[in-house]
């Protein structure tokens, strides 16, 4: 482990890239209690330089971050989505390390933008931008128009009770569209919405598991190699990894994957999964970590249930 800096705030979410285009790769992080974004430069032989801020403004607080090149300019941007502006930030790269200020785009009053991610909802070859509105209950779309900017938010309702707290991106039934699963402050269920393909969404579907979530942060992967992307979501009381199966017509067999001894994990409770292939089986494995105790898991798929 390699320590590369020490802060005055936590990192919410961490990306990266090459933001000053040196073949060497990145991170810039957001805070929630803070008003900057955070940059830290790679040498590319695992060491860093010194942390780099932006300056937000007084007051603009920062949780979502994804990169892209959307003004097609062959250099790195970043959007954010700003809980405390009710705003989805755009900073366009100059390929340097620095960016142009920052470009608003309003979500609406009182919607608490959160977690977002980038895909192609209406197939015209730009990246648009997708997110949670926590206190609106919504999902916003920002339709990208490959020059930098985009139209104003489109919004689909995801919630009811529960405040969305998460959402990813994958395709859920196999259709060749984004779809966008949700995962919710509190309750039992994962919600998803179909990607229609020209940039909107159909109706909220929920699938239901045994326990309950909590903040947990989601991620599309395809566990069986059928061609469809399944959702990992982690929950508390029990803890418990599950992973709600795609059947590829809109249905699904919810699975559990992983449940911790209670004596080595304590009251822990996954907060965050990824999907990659670690041991590069051509399976998709799970990472895991929980924020109790501070431990990571990994998980290696041994595609048992591998469709031929």
């Amino acid at each position: 482990m390699t320590l590369v800096g020490s802060f005055t705030t936590w990192a919410f979410i961490i990306s990266t890239g090459d933001f000053n285009e040196d073949a060497n790769l990145d991170l810039v992080f957001t805070s929630e209690n803070r008003d900057y974004v955070y940059f830290i430069f790679g040498n590319g032989n695992g060491t860093f330089r010194s942390l780099t801020t932006f300056y937000m403004g007084s007051g603009i607080r920062t949780r979502g971050v994804s990169t892209f090149d959307f003004n097609n300019d062959t250099h790195l941007d970043v959007a954010l989505a700003s809980q405390s502006e009710n705003t989805i930030y755009v900073l366009l790269g100059y390929g340097n390390g620095s960016f142009t200020d920052k470009a608003p785009y309003y979500a609406g009053r009182n919607t608490n933008p959160s977690s977002l991610a980038l895909a192609d909802m209406n197939n015209d070859g730009y990246k648009d931008i997708v997110y949670n509105n926590i206190m609106t209950r919504t999902v916003g779309i920002l339709l990208g128009k490959g020059d930098g900017t985009f139209e104003t938010e489109m919004h689909y309702l995801c919630g009811g009770y529960y405040n969305p707290s998460f959402i990813a991106l994958g395709d859920f039934n196999g259709d060749n569209k984004t779809d966008v699963a949700v995962s919710y402050s509190e309750g039992r269920s994962m919600g998803v919405l179909l990607g229609t393909g020209n940039g909107t969404l159909s109706d909220l579907t929920k699938f239901f598991i045994d326990s309950r979530t909590y903040y947990a942060r989601p991620a599309f992967g395809d566990l069986n190699n059928d061609g469809y992307s399944d959702i990992i979501v982690g929950s508390v009381s029990p803890y418990i990894i599950y992973v709600f199966v795609s059947s590829g017509d809109g249905n699904v067999d919810v699975q559990t994957v992983f449940t911790p001894v209670p004596t080595i994990t304590g009251v822990s409770r996954y907060s965050w999964m990824n999907v990659v292939d670690f041991n590069n089986d051509g399976c998709q494995d799970i990472l895991a970590s929980e924020d109790v105790t501070g431990a990571v898991f990994i998980l290696l798929n041994t595609c048992a249930c591998r469709k031929n």
